[in-house]
């Protein structure tokens, strides 16, 4: 929550300014604060800020709770031994086998539907 800001004006990519498109900006429950709400605004974004509790009252609704595309990913990485304990010293060997595991997940995904 401290390091929003930083984090916002530190991306690498820059968002060409003849553009009006909304940007969207998914966060957890730690940024459900009024202040980083403004934050994104003010940096021309569309937060998606998960709310506390938020979660709770779906599965009292019957829903399956939806867990954000990043965690999922990370938590499809965590299967894969060698990626969860790094073993490799050099970043191109461990980056050679991120890229292999994500072959994996995507033909697993094509195959299964």
């Amino acid at each position: 929550m401290k390091r929003l800001t930083e984090t916002i004006e530190s991306m690498v990519i820059e968002r060409p300014a003849y553009l009006e498109v909304i940007v969207n900006l998914c966060l957890d429950k730690g940024y459900n604060y009024k202040e980083c709400e403004e934050t994104v605004f003010e940096n021309q974004m569309r937060p998606h800020i998960r709310r506390r509790g938020e979660e709770i009252v779906q599965k009292q609704e019957g829903k399956k709770p939806r867990r954000w595309p990043i965690e999922r990913t990370f938590s499809w990485f965590n299967r894969y031994r060698r990626l969860l304990i790094r073993w490799k010293k050099k970043p191109e060997n461990y980056l050679g086998f991120i890229h292999i595991a994500c072959c994996v997940m995507v033909l697993a995904r094509l195959i299964l539907g």
